[in-house]
Order: C-alpha cells, then structure tokens, then sequence
C-alpha cells in the first residue's frame, strides 16, 4: 500500500469546480487500494463526505511537510512548477493533464503584454512540469495525441523508452473523468414550479456547468428567442453561478449571455438562468429535472482538445444531448445516436435542433436510453484503472533525451560527411578531411572551395 497525497489549488467543499472534482474523486477511489491524503490549498467552504483524509487551506511549509511523508504526489494545474519543492523531494510525481489549460488561456486572454507573458510563463510551468514528471494522465484519445507531440518535442519519447514500451502507455495513459456507478436521485425541485415561467408542460434543456469564456451560449439563445413566440414550451435553464474557486474570475461571456437574452426579450421567457453554484451531491437531482441538455462552444483550439465533463453528467442522468460539433464528446454524440451535434455558431441548425428534440417525444426517450448505456463505460471505478496500476507499482519516468553527445561529436551533417569519406576514401582519406578541417577551424588552412 503506497502513501499517495492527492494536491489540488481548487476548493473543496459542498460547492466544487471540476479540478476540486476531479482530486476529490481520485483520491476518494484510490483510497480502497491505498492510504490517499487529500491536500487543497484553499480553505474548505462546507462539509464534504469523504472516505479519505483531507487537508484544506494548506500553506507551502504544510504542503512540503505532507508530500516529505508520502510516496507519491499527484497534481494538475501549475502545482509542481508554482512549488518546485515538491520535485525535489526524490518521490514519484504524476502529473494530471486532463484540462488543455493553455488553450483555455488562449480563448480567454487578451493580446496586451501582460497576457503574453503570462501565457509564456505558464507555458513554460507546463514544459519544466512534463520534462520532470514520472507518469501523466489525460482525459481523451484526442487529448493524449496532442500531449505525445510535446512529449516527442521535448525528447522524453526516446529509443529506450519505445524499446521497453512501444505504445508509452507507462508514460501517458488516459484517465478520464468518470461518474458514480449509482444512478442520480431525485430531490427537491430548482427549476419547474420554481423558476417564474416553468412549469411541467415545459420542455426544460439544461446547461449544467459554467458560462466560462470558450463557451458559445449566445448562439443557442438565439435559437431559443427565435422559437419563443411559436412554440413557447421550450425552455433554455443555465446555470450560472460564480465559480467557489475564489482564484476563477468572474466570466465576461455568462454577463454577454444574461445581455443577449434581455436584448432579445428571451429573458425569463425562453432563456433562464439559475444563479447560485449547485452544490456537488445536488446535481444528479437538478439533471433529472430536465428534458434534455445542450452545451455549445466555439470552432478554436480548445474546442478540439477539450473534455466536456458537463456531457458525463448528462449521460449519467440518461438526457438527450444537443452540442456544438468539433469535440470528442460531440463525436461520442454523433456516432452513438444520444442527440445531435450542429455546426458552430449555426442559429438555424440549433433552432431545428431544439425543435426536433423538444417536441419529438419518441427521438428523446430513444436517445435518452443510449445515453444511460454509453454512461456506464465512464465509472469511476473504470476511469482509475491506468493511474491505479502506477500507484500499485509505481516507477521513475525516462528522463528527456540529451543533447551533449551531439555537441560532442560535431553537427550531425558533419558526422555523416565523416562516415561517407570513410566509405569511399578509407581510412586515410578520413584522416586527410578531418586534418584540412581541424586546420580551416584553427585558421591554419588555405581555404577551400
């Protein structure tokens, strides 16, 4: 049984974002198998029920102390490269890079000179932390291909490493979020008999996470606006809350959304918007409330390397989908029948789209049953199954391949010129090129053609 501390830069609590989430369920899970202590450097905000020890408000002296008892450290984020302590202690390190952070940066930071350098900075956070880093995980296919290019960059996938392991499965596994294996239960009502204008002949589609700024919920707004008149049983319900982290700031596009929708007089009428932060334990009660979900974004970068946890919720609540096409989940959508994926920034495509689904009772349940089926190959306890196995037997990662045998040795073009003057001149043709070359360096030798 290996000590394992779990660290974390989110808040814990009743009220958590995805990379509380995230830690909290790994180290909940990993605990059957191993002694996991769960470390969050922000104070905990409310009671959390855990099977697994958790330190909250951790200040860096603390965070050296806990990670000096363990065997092995797990973080995402900037952790390790914000606290270089940490790689510094001789322990297994794995490093979380289920969340594309810097393509998040790109869709939210501006081009002034301070965002680029702080871009650059973290840039270079994520490169020192991938160089150093024993075993990392990642949430898709998709995203482990974007993490093996700079992993080859950066010369970690070298001829030792794919003699012992062809596929670098030891290196990078996929590790995606995952869902409880129990079904959601009901509770009490946030949305119908609630929220003014929703009642139970509504058609409720939810949005169930965050307004952040890579985010596109102006298009389906406009959809909803344009169908409200004729078929006024639609209803878009976003939630809208500030995230606990007080490290996240407040998102320009959840106030460009409440704008859109009072510009369009969709406010209150087609188009919601649920204020507080749902707390974690409520949410499954919250899914079960509505007809369907949707979630929509924009044709950039993150898009593509992006895992929309939201859309794992809503297979475990077994919802129809709505998405924007250009992620992975949204193929997972397309390919196994549970809604429809519509072209970026389409109003007409989701204004059919939220017709068909909203009124075709029929096309909901057939897409609601495959999407609690496809919800059971993305358990927590199946999620784990790589990072599990390295906490069982955990290992040093193969160190980035150097360069100083080459600068030894000279420019490769000129190695190669040796080995070709070897072959045809022999021995003491080598010897000759290799005089007249040491002679034009030292500036002895009459120059040549």
């Amino acid at each position: 049984m290996a000590r394992l501390l779990v660290i974390t830069d989110d808040r814990l609590g009743a009220r958590m974002a995805g990379p509380a989430i995230r830690a909290f369920e790994l180290a909940r899970h990993l605990s059957a198998r191993h002694d996991v202590t769960l470390a969050s450097l922000q104070p905990q905000a409310g009671e959390l029920e855990a099977s697994v020890r958790i330190e909250a408000g951790v200040d860096p002296r603390a965070l050296h102390a806990l990670a000096s008892r363990a065997d092995i450290l797990l973080a995402g984020g900037y952790l390790y490269a914000q606290h270089p302590r940490l790689l510094c202690l001789g322990k297994f390190t794995v490093l979380d890079l289920y969340d594309p952070m810097l393509f998040e940066e790109l869709a939210s930071h501006g081009t002034s000179a301070l965002d680029a350098y702080l871009y650059a900075e973290h840039h270079c956070y994520l490169d020192e932390q991938m160089r150093r880093a024993d075993f990392m995980i990642c949430a898709s296919e998709r995203q482990r291909d974007y993490w093996l290019g700079r992993l080859c960059a950066q010369g970690r996938l070298g001829p030792e490493l794919y003699a012992r392991d062809p596929s670098a499965q030891r290196l990078l596994s996929v590790v995606p979020f995952g869902l409880p294996s129990e079904a959601p239960r009901p509770g009490p009502a946030r949305i119908r008999g609630v929220l003014p204008g929703i009642d139970e002949g509504a058609r409720v589609f939810l949005w169930g996470g965050g307004i952040w700024e890579w985010f596109d919920p102006l298009t389906p707004i406009r959809a909803a606006a344009a169908l409200q008149d004729a078929h006024p049983a639609i209803k878009l319900v976003f939630l809208a809350g500030k995230s606990p982290n007080p490290g996240t700031p407040a998102m320009p596009m959840a106030e460009a959304a409440r704008a859109l929708a009072l510009e369009l007089g969709a406010l209150g009428r087609s188009v919601h918007f649920i204020e507080d932060w749902i707390p974690y334990q409520d949410r499954g009660a919250l899914l079960l409330e509505a007809d369907a979900a949707f979630t929509a974004h924009r044709d950039h970068l993150e898009t593509r390397f992006s895992f929309r946890t939201r859309v794992l919720d809503y297979l475990w609540a077994g919802l129809p989908i709505l998405t924007t096409a250009g992620d992975a989940m949204a193929d997972l959508v397309t390919l196994e029948g549970l809604g429809e994926a519509i072209a970026p920034g389409d109003v007409a495509g989701w204004t059919q789209a939220l017709l068909r689904l909203g009124s075709d009772d029929a096309l909901r349940t057939a897409c609601a049953v495959r999407a609690k089926r496809a919800s059971e190959r993305f358990t927590w306890e199946r999620a784990i199954l790589p990072l599990a196995g390295y906490c069982d037997a955990p290992y040093p990662g193969p160190r980035a391949i150097g360069l100083a045998p080459w600068r030894l040795l000279g420019p490769l073009p000129l190695i190669t010129k040796g080995a070709l003057a070897l072959k045809e001149e022999g021995m003491a043709g080598l010897k000759a090129r290799a005089s007249r070359y040491l002679g034009k360096r030292s500036g002895r030798g009459a120059p040549r053609g």
